[in-house]
Formats: C-alpha cells, sequence, structure tokens
C-alpha cells in the first residue's frame, strides 16, 4: 500500500493473534483444548506487551512457542521437515531483535537440559545432528545480519547505554515485575503447576523452569 502506518498496525495488531495461536499449538502438545486457550491468551494479551507498544521489536515474540514445539517434535519423530522447521523458527526468533535473541537463548537453554533427560532413550546420532544443523542454520543468519552493527560499533557510530543500565539494586524495572502477569494469572499457573491431573512430570518441569527462569532473568 506503500503506507507505513497502515502497514505498522496491521503488523503490530497481528503480533497478538499470533502469539496467542503459536502458545495454543505448543500446549496442545500437552494439554487439553481449554487450557491451551487459557495459556495462548495470556501469552497474547499480558500486561507487558501493552507497556512496550511503541518497542515495536520487542512485539514479535510468537517464534518462541514454535521453537520449543518443533524441538519437541523433532526430538520425537526425527523428521528432517521438524528440523527444518525448528531452524526455521529459531532464525525468524533471532532476527527480530538482539533483545529477543537473547530472550530465546536463555529461554532454550534452561529447556534442553529438560528436553535432553526427557528424550535420553532417543537421542540418536540422527537427532543430535539434525538439532546441531538446525541450530548452526539459525546461528549463521544471525551472525551475517550482525555484521553492519558490529561494523558500524566498531566505527564507533552506536551510541553507549551502559550509563544507563538498569541494576538490581534500584528495584523492578517498569513493568517486569512478577505481579504484572496479573496475580490471577500467577494463581492459575500455580494451580496447573500443582494439580495433579493430565500433565506430564516432563511438561511440568518445562513450565516451571522456564517461569523460575524468565522471572530470575
Amino acid at each position: 500500500t506503500d503506507n507505513p502506518f497502515l502497514a505498522t498496525n496491521l503488523t503490530l495488531l497481528a503480533t497478538f493473534p499470533l502469539c496467542g495461536t503459536a502458545t495454543f499449538a505448543w500446549m496442545r502438545r500437552f494439554t487439553t483444548g481449554l487450557p491451551a486457550f487459557a495459556a495462548g491468551f495470556v501469552f497474547a494479551f499480558c500486561y507487558l506487551r501493552y507497556a512496550t507498544l511503541w518497542h515495536f521489536h520487542l512485539l514479535g515474540t510468537f517464534w518462541m512457542p514454535l521453537v520449543l514445539l518443533s524441538s519437541e517434535r523433532f526430538f520425537d519423530r526425527a523428521r528432517p521437515g521438524d528440523a527444518a522447521i525448528l531452524g526455521a523458527v529459531l532464525s525468524l526468533q533471532l532476527l527480530a531483535s538482539y533483545y529477543l535473541a537473547y530472550a530465546v537463548t536463555i529461554l532454550y537453554l534452561l529447556y534442553l537440559p529438560l528436553a535432553a533427560w526427557h528424550w535420553r532413550a532417543k537421542l540418536d546420532r540422527t537427532r543430535l545432528l539434525g538439532w546441531l544443523l538446525s541450530c548452526l542454520v539459525a546461528a549463521s543468519f544471525f551472525a551475517l545480519a550482525s555484521l553492519p552493527y558490529f561494523a558500524l560499533r566498531s566505527e564507533g557510530l552506536l551510541p553507549d547505554y551502559s550509563e544507563g543500565a538498569w541494576r538490581f539494586d534500584k528495584g523492578w524495572p517498569a513493568g517486569t515485575a512478577p505481579g504484572n502477569l496479573g496475580w490471577i494469572t500467577l494463581t492459575i499457573a500455580l494451580l496447573g503447576a500443582l494439580w495433579p491431573l493430565r500433565a506430564s512430570s516432563h511438561a511440568r518441569w518445562v513450565g516451571i523452569t522456564l517461569f523460575a527462569g524468565g522471572i530470575l532473568f
């Protein structure tokens, strides 16, 4: 349309259903439709997304659940298509922004030990090489896209914000306190972690670890 305002607003609006749908697909692997829908709704419409609408590059988090889902599917079935999807969604999340690249890297490093333990009986050479190739493809795209940034940085053309960096002794940064997830959401998450129903121990520990790691980091 050659209209940057229309393009920006349509893309911004699209991130909400995309985040919800991706999270629903990830949760649907472990649980029934209603809890999966609730998880997708919370991820799509949590307070932090509204608090950072002007940080347009931080809204494209819908690749993160798909990184986890495609990893689970590949470790389970070892299909080349799942490895290709993993490489693609991981690449796209890394390329969304440096902030989200840090976030998905931390998320994935927290998830991988749990996945390795859960799928330990199936971790053969095919799975390990396929997973490694997917990660190398994503890392290569990210490295290539980073070259202009490092060139500008080496020439001193990028500002240095280190003086304004947030420190722990300043308290929670605006919009990132645990309470901003909503106390109803936190209560539901706690019940989901403790409730002895359908969720497997693998799903339960992934959820607890990612939640605790997210709050910590």
